[in-house]
């Protein structure tokens, strides 16, 4: 595989099929098959197919893929010539920090126009953050705390197990 999405979320008003048709879909990229299929190299396509079912549910298993029809809600504003959308959706637990395409595409007609396209940017917070930092800048600092806490939880569960009449 070459080139794969890390992270693939897409939420729909509608039903995919009901928005536009097959070519206009593939085209688009809307579907795990028209995502991937490019982007492993083997000309078989039986083994192609296999391949590309196994890598969707590794990610779906994880919630880095998942395609949610028919939650997305169109309020339509005042004057009538807007519309309003709005989207709320979790980010996947192993989503990993980075830079992120997040695209507004609109049906008319069963053609797909892209809207609006933004980058969001994803950062490690909080107690995640500072021991990556921690195993980034300072190594040697890190190694000894990562020995000391390990040795901490052995003496610990070895305590505990001995405590309970374990040899």
């Amino acid at each position: 595989f070459h080139h794969v999405p890390t992270v693939y979320l897409l939420q729909t008003s509608k039903r995919l099929s009901a928005l536009a048709d097959k070519e206009a879909l593939d085209r688009l990229r809307m579907d795990y098959r028209s995502l991937l299929f490019d982007s492993l190299e083997t000309g078989e396509t039986s083994r192609k197919s296999f391949l590309i079912d196994e890598l969707i549910k590794l990610k779906e298993h994880d919630r880095l893929y998942q395609i949610q029809e028919g939650c997305i809600q169109i309020k339509p504003l005042s004057g009538g010539s807007v519309d309003q959308v709005e989207v709320k959706f979790p980010l996947p637990a192993r989503i990993s920090p980075g830079s992120y395409a997040l695209e507004l595409i609109t049906f008319q007609d069963g053609k797909g126009t892209l809207l609006q396209r933004e980058t969001i940017e994803v950062q490690l917070s909080g107690f995640t953050d500072l021991l990556h930092r921690l195993a980034k800048e300072k190594g040697l600092l890190y190694g000894f705390l990562a020995v000391v806490v390990a040795k901490l939880g052995g003496l610990g569960i070895g305590s505990v197990l001995t405590s309970r009449g374990a040899q």
